[in-house]
């Protein structure tokens, strides 16, 4: 994959990209969408294990129906996608516009509900799989990433904020597996 390139996710023949620049309106729904899953402060409570953790936010997702639309923020149809061209032909691009479907970040809310739909109908093993693996990759380093900046030290609301050594592999073959955590 070359510099600027982003990785192919390709779930029943169907090939996505994660959202790369993202709008404000995009930015505001994926907010919407954490606090609507109960993680407007995604912080390890205090004693609370990396794998315990990594299925509390995983049940919150589910629980509120809202890891599918979420997962969707965060990955587009590849063929929506406009990379910028560069030299004289991003010039022209520039001047003349592109086509308003292909933006940069190839988010729309339609494509979003669009591709929450298509991810819930997945029904092969390895594709399920997959969606498991894209929560580990996509969502649980936004959470982990917003951790890492704050500080070590507990809080008044009795989290302590801690970088995440999440059970990825654990989590991802327990929920494949159909095994519950905690």
């Amino acid at each position: 994959m070359g510099a600027g390139e982003r990785q192919k996710i390709v779930l029943a023949g169907r090939a996505f990209v994660p959202v790369g620049v993202s709008t404000f309106r995009h930015d505001l729904e994926f907010l919407r969408l954490l606090r609507v899953a109960g993680l407007e402060d995604p912080s390890m409570r205090t004693g609370e294990t990396p794998e315990a953790f990594a299925w509390r936010v995983m049940h919150a997702l589910v629980d509120t129906h809202t890891l599918l639309p979420m997962l969707a923020c965060l990955i587009v149809p590849e063929h929506l996608v406009h990379e910028p061209s560069r030299g004289w032909r991003g010039f022209v691009e520039q001047l003349v516009g592109v086509e308003r479907e292909k933006r940069a970040s190839g988010w729309t809310p339609e494509v979003q509900a669009e591709t929450a739909a298509f991810l819930g109908e997945l029904d092969e093993p390895a594709d399920k799989e997959r969606v498991y693996a894209l929560v580990m990759e996509l969502v649980f380093p936004f959470l982990q990433a917003g951790l890492a900046s704050w500080t070590a030290s507990p809080r008044s609301s009795g989290h302590v904020n801690e970088p995440i050594g999440l059970a990825a592999d654990s989590l991802t073959a327990a929920a494949t597996s159909g095994s519950g955590g905690s």
